[in-house]
């Protein structure tokens, strides 16, 4: 499930939104990302990424 989420007053002339992504989809899932001049942040607060067998997922910064 995908929600977004919007920051505190104070923060947002930093920050857009926040979003969550939780549990799994079946199959392959692809999604088109164009630039759009903002960094992603993800982190990840335990689990496993199921992609490529059950390694740890680390976190990424992405920029987008």
């Amino acid at each position: 499930m995908y929600q977004e989420h919007q920051p505190h007053s104070l923060l947002l002339p930093f920050v857009e939104t926040y979003w969550t992504a939780e549990g799994f989809v079946e199959g392959e899932e692809k999604s088109k990302i164009l630039p759009d001049g903002c960094v992603d942040i993800m982190f990840s607060f335990g689990g496993t990424s199921a992609t490529g067998g059950l390694k740890p997922f680390l976190p990424h910064i992405v920029g987008t």
